[in-house]
């Protein structure tokens, strides 16, 4: 079975103080089939990284942390290559060994950790 890739040109954005994201075309999500908000592998100008497909004010967004624009070389307004590949994986986090420590002497705490989605997990650790 084939990979669905998705290939498109864009230019970065910025949106708000300092969110910056490219628009994702509807051929692109259509192509990959995954749905609207798709976790896919982005790859800008050779520079990979997983992330989700976004929405913000009716539009898909693809979004382009400053982390993740430093490493594919962009500033805001360059065009880009973009290209997104569905992304399967499963979403892990490093815990630190004191948070895993807190979370099984409690295990309500746990539970309720465990329910978070991977990206606000990443945060609170």
């Amino acid at each position: 079975m084939s990979v669905a890739v998705a290939r498109f040109e864009a230019t970065p954005q910025r949106h708000g103080k300092t969110a910056t994201g490219t628009k994702v075309p509807a051929a692109a999500l259509e192509a990959l089939d995954r749905g609207r908000r798709p976790a896919v592998t982005a790859t800008l100008n050779g520079y990979a990284y997983r992330t989700s497909v976004g929405s913000m004010g009716g539009r898909s967004l693809l979004p382009v942390s400053a982390e993740h624009r430093q490493g594919a070389g962009l500033s805001a307004g360059d065009v880009v290559q973009v290209e997104l590949t569905p992304d399967d994986a499963p979403r892990t986090v490093q815990v630190p060994e004191d948070l895993a420590a807190a979370l099984a002497a409690e295990p309500a705490a746990a539970a309720a950790f465990a329910a978070i989605i991977a990206s606000l997990r990443g945060d609170d650790a």
